[in-house]
């Protein structure tokens, strides 16, 4: 197998087939990054962040709301979530489960470097985020692309662009490896050279924007058990597409620690949708149109939910809290708790870890992503590392 070489300032790299290797920034979950860090070797030169889209592609309660499980998701697209609880772990009760998986939580410091929402400490229903990777302050009208980096104009009355321009972009992975002897760096997408010209065309730019708006966020809130009962286990993931205001929320899952799902639901956005972002989110116009569920209606289900001791498992969880306005701070995230051997911020994909260590594919329908598989996901791996960690046979 060819050894891998010094990794680029700024991406992250994924397993990949041997002779070829992902280079991938730090991004989120759906949209791909525009800015461009250097090259931190002899050729050196300037490289694009790979995509949040493609980070994601390669990237679980008090005992009476268990109950309440909430769907409003069309029957089309339901689908069986695979259920590989562990045999030694089917003899643990939930109580002991809980006190396992407290080993793996998030200290804060893990959540501050990591971009996780906090609760601001001045203004009531805001956040405050401690990365370094701070938007810079621009005119409110100009904006810039998180797909190919180019700076475009909105009104400042309805957020719609001001002329229309079509995004070429790239939507997967930097992937760097010898090439006829030469060591190149390609798009995973397309295997065209980096730099080139973007083999995706949507009809018009767009942004995240969930770094600027942190107005509107709840935190979950510290609640008595009864004896014997748990503060709960669940996983979660969330989906978005693209607004006048950026990303915003448009599905949600949440499923318990016996991979059973206790909510599921398309929600409709406060702003105008300007791009669904079906490749990667799998929503479609026709899966918001009979949609009334709002952000707000989904917070009020989870607060009910969840306490503030509530375990909740997801990969790159500070992405799904930013999209729900939420802040919680007991959370396992599988994207740290199975770190890159380079080590942060390089981060493994869900796909990749799935694939790595349970030998199973996910994120493979052609038709976007679905939550419910991503949330299941999250959810055996972290039980597939509670066992490992235990030193138990996976075929006992």
């Amino acid at each position: 197998m060819t050894s891998w070489r010094q990794p680029v300032q700024g991406l992250r790299p994924n397993n990949q087939p041997p002779k070829m290797r992902a280079l991938s920034g730090m991004a989120s979950k759906t949209s791909p990054a525009a800015a461009a860090p250097r090259v931190q070797a002899a050729r050196s030169r300037a490289l694009p962040q790979s995509s949040e889209a493609a980070e994601k592609e390669e990237k679980a309660v008090p005992a009476t709301a268990s109950s309440q499980k909430t769907t409003d998701v069309s029957s089309h697209e339901e689908m069986e979530v695979p259920r590989i609880t562990p045999g030694p772990l089917r003899h643990l009760s939930k109580a002991d489960l809980y006190s396992r998986l407290r080993q793996y939580l998030l200290t804060e410091d893990q959540r501050k470097v990591n971009g996780y929402p906090f609760a601001h400490p001045e203004r009531q229903g805001d956040a405050i985020l401690f990365t370094s990777d701070k938007p810079k302050k621009k005119s409110p009208t100009c904006k810039v692309c998180c797909r190919c980096g180019h700076e475009y104009l909105v009104s400042s009355s309805s957020g719609l662009v001001v002329r229309e321009e079509e995004c070429c972009y790239h939507w997967g992975r930097l992937l760097s490896g010898p090439v006829n002897g030469e060591w190149t760096i390609r798009y995973s997408c397309c295997s065209a050279i980096m730099g080139a010209t973007g083999c995706r065309v949507a009809k018009q730019h767009v942004q995240d924007g969930r770094k600027e708006n942190l107005e509107g966020f709840v935190k979950t809130a510290s609640k008595e058990s009864a004896n014997g009962a748990h503060p709960g286990i669940f996983a979660l993931d969330c989906e978005m597409s693209y607004t006048t205001l950026g990303l915003e929320l448009t599905r949600v899952t949440v499923v318990d620690e016996e991979m059973h799902v206790v909510y599921d639901t398309f929600v409709k956005p406060y702003n105008e949708i300007v791009d669904y972002n079906t490749k990667f989110s799998g929503v479609t116009e026709q899966d918001l149109e009979c949609t009334n569920t709002t952000l707000q209606d989904v917070q009020a289900f989870l607060l009910n939910l969840f306490s503030a001791d509530t375990i909740l498992i997801g990969h790159s969880l500070e992405s799904d809290l930013l999209a729900l306005k939420v802040i919680h701070s007991t959370v396992v995230d599988t994207a740290l708790l199975f770190p890159h051997p380079l080590g942060f911020p390089y981060k493994r994909s869900l796909r990749n870890l799935m694939s790595h260590h349970l030998s199973q594919v996910i994120q493979a329908n052609s038709n976007g992503h679905n939550s419910k598989e991503d949330a299941s996901a999250c959810l055996q791996l972290v039980l597939w590392k509670v066992q490992e960690d235990a030193g138990v046979s996976h075929d006992s």
